[in-house]
């Protein structure tokens, strides 16, 4: 029945909280809305019904969703999450407040990706592609490194920078893609499946840090079945420490800290001592910084003195003296064998130890 208000007239609070309810309902413009905010305050009530605010940075609205129009919600509702909700605004008449009652709930902007990343990584979980006994180890000795990233950005900067640094002579085979936007995975897939056909020992997937939408190019299933089936062992180096993408999860490694880590992994050629020692044939040690094989050079005289067959040394102007100052006079009983011109640098010299299971002398 509808209410007509007189001024000075005394009415019911139920009176006045119908009137208000009659204003809200004959108002078309209230009847199908549709309201953007970030979610708070979300109750699953043992009725079916949620309760929930919506907010954004000025102000609130309460809203609800009855157990009826639940069945076409296909996420779960939680704080935070930014969502568009389609519905009418009215009044509860019993408390005297409005609120919007939600028909439809879909995630926003981020929300979605957010969302799709969820129920990706579930699913793939389920299968089986994150367990730990499918993961292939990182070979111990690298001589060629596969990089699959973008040839302009900064991330296969770094990796050049750092692998000159600790190991120049790793070889680097870049297979150049896009790790943003349209058709990014394609060419991500593309990358790994050509490289793990090429032989290379290792293969790098990465970039550098963004947003989720920056980054969903490694979220995408394509590029985590293309992972899971690579048989080449595969370092994850995207992003920065807080960004976690689904290609972190199926990688054989992950490096915590992007590309600045990676070759901490990936090093290439050095073998510490004591790997040698379990070596049932001979072999040769390597080391890329002079002040790293003069340390292994001194242990491995004390440790070792009959096993040691030989010291190769490539070096630039000024690296033999720098070894041979340091070890002292026990380098002359054993071979050198100086190979020159081979370095980067002039200040770098790489040195060999190689061992035998074979006394050479009693």
């Amino acid at each position: 029945m509808e209410i007509t208000m007189n001024r000075g007239q005394v009415y019911s609070v139920s009176a006045i909280n119908r009137f208000i309810k009659d204003m809200f309902s004959n108002e078309y413009a209230l009847s199908v809305v549709f309201v953007k905010g970030e979610i708070s305050n979300c109750k699953y009530h043992s009725s079916g019904h949620i309760y929930f605010t919506l907010k954004d940075a000025a102000s609130s609205l309460a809203c609800v969703m009855f157990a009826g129009d639940r069945r076409g919600l296909e996420f779960r509702l939680e704080d935070g999450q930014e969502v568009v909700i389609g519905g009418t605004v009215n009044v509860y008449e019993r408390d005297g407040k409005y609120q919007l009652y939600a028909k439809k709930v879909t995630l926003a902007g981020d929300g979605i990706l957010y969302e799709k990343y969820g129920q990706l990584k579930k699913k793939l979980e389920r299968k089986g592609f994150f367990d730990e006994n499918r993961k292939k180890p990182i070979p111990k000795y690298v001589k060629r490194v596969g990089i699959v990233t973008a040839q302009t950005g900064a991330a296969i900067q770094d990796m050049l920078q750092i692998s000159a640094r600790r190991n120049p002579y790793v070889q680097l085979m870049l297979y150049p893609a896009k790790v943003q936007g349209e058709g990014a995975s394609d060419t991500i897939v593309e990358g790994i499946r050509y490289l793990d056909k090429l032989g290379v020992d290792v293969i790098i997937v990465g970039r550098g840090g963004g947003s989720i939408e920056d980054l969903w190019a490694f979220n995408e299933e394509k590029t985590a079945i293309a992972i899971y089936e690579c048989s080449t062992p595969i370092v994850s180096a995207v992003g920065h420490e807080t960004d976690t993408t689904i290609a972190d999860y199926v990688a054989d490694f992950l490096v915590n800290h992007g590309v600045t880590d990676v070759f901490s992994v990936v090093g290439g050629g050095a073998m510490h001592l004591n790997d040698a020692l379990g070596h049932k044939e001979s072999l040769k040690v390597t080391y890329n910084h002079h002040e790293q094989a003069c340390a292994i050079a001194a242990e491995a005289y004390a440790r070792l003195e009959n096993r040691i067959a030989a010291v190769c040394v490539t070096t630039g102007p000024g690296g033999t003296n720098a070894l041979t100052g340091v070890v002292g006079g026990w380098l002359d009983s054993i071979p050198m064998f100086i190979i020159s011109g081979q370095v980067r640098y002039d200040t770098t010299a790489r040195y060999a130890l190689q061992f035998t299971e074979t006394p050479l002398r009693a």
